[in-house]
């Protein structure tokens, strides 16, 4: 019985310990107000994805440096250096429109996180669902 409990015991320890690792932690679907530096920047597309750069589509997408980049997103593909120092912005044509005096300045942006899925994510993790942009 001594053992049951000790072992009951170092399972409760190891799933808080778990847990608590990932309490600071953001996931897919996360509603964040985070600032940087809006741009635009440019990326190789279809068909070889900068593999053959005379042949490849040119992309050009709107990137947000953030002042303080990600250090957890659970899930997000965190295997190249720096991964969340930028994050790719996704919205409609109305929105670009409405945005583009933001380009080229420091601001503060609300939207959800949501991880890259296709190679036209750029970023490991993404920010759609955008509900303001203001000077920061």
């Amino acid at each position: 019985m001594k053992n049951i409990v000790i072992s009951v015991f170092l399972f409760l320890i190891m799933l808080l310990s778990y847990s608590l690792s990932y309490a600071s932690c953001f996931k897919e679907g996360d509603k964040v107000n985070v600032t940087g530096q809006l741009k635009k920047e440019f990326f190789y597309g279809p068909p070889g994805w900068g593999e053959e750069p005379e042949h490849d589509k040119k992309l050009t997408y709107w990137i947000l440096t953030l002042d303080k980049p990600f250090t957890c997103v659970i899930e997000a593909n965190n295997s190249q250096n720096e991964w969340g120092k930028n994050i790719q912005l996704i919205m409609g044509e109305k929105e670009y429109e409405r945005y583009r005096q933001f380009m080229n300045k420091h601001v503060s942006i609300t939207g959800r996180l949501f991880l890259a899925q296709t190679g036209y994510h750029m970023t490991p993790v993404l920010l759609d669902s955008i509900s303001s942009i203001a000077f920061k």
